[in-house]
């Protein structure tokens, strides 16, 4: 009987090991994820005025106008009230990325996929 309790009480350490390392390896598999996803960000950083806005051939490249001519546009057109069917408003895109993207599609014809 002793020796019974004995091995149900070793199996029941065993199982709380077993659990801890596999909370263990989720907790670690989740957080190198995180950073995987960290690091391609970085090496790949998403098209965003703010990615390009530092550099003045790029965003000349892209839009044909320099940073300044770029913000002063900004601020003209964006001093305007826009107003879309159906109540929709732009949320999800920077009024400076807004002008950005029709810029680009403009002055280089990309293709919506590239943009």
């Amino acid at each position: 009987m002793m020796h019974e309790q004995e091995h149900v009480e070793e199996d029941l350490v065993s199982h709380q090991q077993n659990l801890t390392d596999l909370e263990f390896l989720r907790m670690e598999n989740d957080m190198l994820r995180r950073e995987n996803n960290r690091l391609v960000k970085l090496r790949n950083p998403p098209l965003t005025y703010d990615t390009i806005q530092g550099n003045e051939k790029l965003v000349t490249h892209y839009t044909g106008l320099t940073p300044s001519t770029f913000a002063t546009l900004c601020k003209f057109v964006f001093s305007m009230k826009f107003t879309y069917e159906d109540g929709w408003d732009v949320q999800c895109l920077s009024s400076e990325d807004q002008l950005l993207l029709s810029l680009m599609k403009l002055r280089n014809d990309f293709a919506f996929i590239d943009i």
